[in-house]
């Protein structure tokens, strides 16, 4: 939105493309997309039966390590390329 482009417009930012553009397949990206999703998941199951604060603080957690996860990536990706992929918060 902040680039004036619908949220579903395709582009180089999307996680997939980032994974691809770091040189996994096809296949290995999506591997690591679905993992990734199955670990939250369980995570969150696990920390079910903990309260509702333990279930904000995973979720809080978890947000905040993806993001820092691909923001990395993004950047590693801007290295490999010589630019510096515009991320927009």
């Amino acid at each position: 939105l902040s680039r004036r482009q619908k949220p579903w417009h395709a582009d180089r930012l999307h996680m997939h493309h980032v994974l691809l553009d770091l040189g996994y397949s096809h296949k290995e990206a999506t591997f690591r997309l679905i993992a990734l999703q199955i670990a939250a998941v369980l995570g969150y199951i696990v920390v079910e039966g903990a309260g509702q604060v333990a279930l904000h603080f995973y979720v809080l957690a978890l947000y905040l390590s993806i993001t820092a996860l691909f923001v990395g990536l993004w950047a590693k990706v801007g290295a490999k390329n010589g630019t510096q992929p515009a991320i927009n918060v």
